[in-house]
């Protein structure tokens, strides 16, 4: 049971900052082309991996 709780601290850490570097990625034109095309793919992934966290809940007693 503990080893799903960290599961979902690490799938919700790396999610929230593969979000954010997608949306900075996104925002931000200065960036070179290859950045700017990976964008999407890291934002999409970062909120699946936000999704599938919430499938790691504690039980209730």
């Amino acid at each position: 049971m503990k080893n799903q709780h960290i599961l979902r601290r690490v799938l919700f850490f790396i999610g929230t900052w593969l979000s954010s570097i997608g949306i900075a990625f996104w925002i931000v034109d200065s960036f070179p082309e290859p950045f700017s095309t990976l964008s999407m793919p890291l934002l999409i992934s970062g909120i699946a991996l936000l999704i599938a966290s919430n499938f790691f809940k504690k039980e209730k007693k």
